[in-house]
């Protein structure tokens, strides 16, 4: 079949990304290493043509579904095969497939603490739905809380990363940023996270937050890819069925690090499931590409979204440490935000509003007197 579209194939990466597992030996050779499935999946039954009421196997593998970018239009694959877990009868099951409204980049960010023994973990992405005269003033008004930080440098010639700002050391170390005292840098920020909250408010701005608490420290190898995993996928899963849904084609971009390889493996694995099949709803999905920080200003609006969230639970668990500290910054000045985040018996949960919802992660911890 591929073959005989050849001819028709747009050059586009959408094609790419369906023809990817086509080469020698990659559909081996990629491993699924995602193991949370969202409630809302996990809990639905289907019924097999023998009567059965059956739970798939969302993470078993299976090929990749197709979706290829043709002259004539988008060519999508309307069901993937499965079947029954009970009579192991063949299933076809159905795939919503939305009208493809277009393409949005999504900006992911993550921030690690220790602190009480313990390692939290957050992963936020951050995509803008506004039109472009929108986003133009967004950009307008997020320069010019930057330009309160560093009015001596353009906006665009440096990169805001909320840990330099707020530690000391660091900040003394950066030419634009060393005149800047401690109330100066939390008027600043202030500043920065009304920009935030505004565009948040009116929906132009999504922004998407998982957090999750690990009883470790100094996470390494095995263990620390289990739990960088567990949380990115959370989030990474919320933005992907809401943005397909809508019939909307995500395209991730991430600040380039030195260890990046583990989540596009993640991706990969994830785009070989049963799952993947319903969370895309039949809509294109770009693999993660990582970039420079100066790539798109939304990856500094991530990356101050990650920094408030992490810094209000390192706040809590200090406390519990017997280390009273208060954070500079209330997640309710990020406006509405999508969290998502683990309990006390290790379920994913979801809150869509003003505010971490931290009465509600920590209760039955030993954390929950210190929220």
């Amino acid at each position: 079949m591929v073959k005989a579209l050849a001819h028709e194939f747009e050059d586009s990466w959408v094609n790419q990304e369906s023809l990817k597992f086509l080469r020698r030996g990659k559909y081996a050779k990629t491993q699924v290493n995602i193991k949370h499935v969202p409630e809302e999946w996990s809990s639905k039954s289907f019924r097999c043509q023998n009567g059965h009421d059956f739970y798939p196997d969302w993470l078993a593998k299976i090929p990749p579904v197709s979706c290829f970018k043709l002259k004539s239009g988008m060519f999508r694959q309307a069901t993937v095969n499965t079947a029954c877990t009970v009579c192991e009868a063949g299933f076809d099951m159905e795939i919503y497939q939305p009208r493809i409204r277009g393409e949005s980049a999504i900006f992911g960010d993550e921030a690690f603490r220790e602190v009480d023994g313990k390692t939290v973990l957050c992963y936020s992405f951050v995509g803008f739905s506004g039109g472009p005269k929108k986003r133009r003033t967004f950009k307008k008004e997020f320069d010019k809380a930057k330009k309160y930080l560093a009015p001596t440098i353009n906006p665009d010639d440096w990169v805001l990363h909320v840990k330099d700002l707020v530690g000391t050391e660091r900040r003394r170390g950066i030419e634009h940023l060393a005149h800047l005292n401690r109330d100066q840098v939390i008027k600043g920020l202030k500043q920065v996270l009304a920009v935030i909250a505004k565009y948040s408010a009116s929906q132009s701005l999504n922004v998407y937050s998982a957090i999750s608490v690990v009883k470790q420290t100094r996470l390494a190898g095995a263990t620390k890819l289990q739990a960088q995993s567990f949380a990115y996928s959370a989030a990474l899963m919320r933005v992907v069925s809401e943005y397909t849904r809508a019939g909307v084609m995500p395209a991730f971009y991430f600040e380039r690090t030195g260890s990046d390889g583990w989540a596009k493996d993640l991706f990969d694995g994830g785009r070989l499931t049963l799952l993947w099949a319903r969370l895309t709803n039949g809509v294109p999905v770009k693999s993660p590409e990582f970039v420079l920080p100066t790539n798109n200003f939304l990856l500094e609006v991530a990356d101050s979204i990650s920094y408030v969230v992490a810094r209000e639970l390192y706040a809590v668990g200090s406390r519990a440490s017997g280390k009273p500290l208060n954070a500079e910054f209330d997640t309710k000045l990020l406006g509405r935000t999508r969290y998502i985040w683990t309990d006390a018996e290790g379920g994913w949960n979801n809150f869509f509003g003003n505010g971490f919802p931290m009465a509600a992660m920590f209760k039955g911890t030993d954390w929950e007197r210190f929220i």
